[in-house]
């Protein structure tokens, strides 16, 4: 079967039921023969014009956040992982060694989307601790003090010539 729940895995309840859940969501996701590109798109088209203002960045889903960058790791996962076990995994980090050892992607590439992905995580957990919030993800502009204390916040250090914002 898929990678099955390992009991240091199980936070609470039976663990067998978890891998007895996690079989049936695999059968239903990894059974598949394509991936509905033109849904994905429509359900893209629709976060955008709900989460996004113009002129302003967000980090979660403007094109080419975090957004973008977990659903195209996804299609490839649902793409390749009904014949690949070592796909079907919630963890990024393992699908992209995954598609690298698959030749799915190169090397380089899946580890500029790791790094990537780790990016967008610490400038989302920076916004989030700035605000207080998790519902504005929309950067600062450059220059006001917010995009300083951002810049801080996700472990930027001032050198010789440049200030963390910089």
């Amino acid at each position: 079967g898929a990678r099955l729940v390992a009991e240091e895995d199980v936070v609470g309840g039976d663990a067998a039921l978890g891998r007895q859940i996690e079989r049936l969501r695999d059968d239903m996701i990894y059974a598949t023969q394509s991936v509905d590109l033109a849904e994905i798109r429509s359900l893209r088209e629709k976060q955008l014009k709900e989460s996004s203002v113009e002129g302003r960045l967000n980090a979660k889903f403007s094109p080419g956040a975090l957004v973008d960058l977990e659903y195209t790791v996804q299609m490839l996962q649902v793409t390749h992982g009904r014949s690949v076990e070592r796909l079907r995994t919630p963890r990024i980090h393992e699908a992209l060694e995954g598609l690298a050892q698959m030749g799915v992607l190169r090397r380089d590439e899946a580890e500029r989307l790791a790094e990537a992905y780790h990016f967008l995580r610490r400038l989302i957990n920076g916004l989030r601790m700035l605000r207080g919030n998790a519902r504005d993800l929309f950067l600062p502009a450059a220059g006001e003090d917010e995009y300083a204390h951002l810049a801080r916040r996700m472990g930027y250090e001032a050198s010789e010539s440049l200030s963390p914002a910089q």
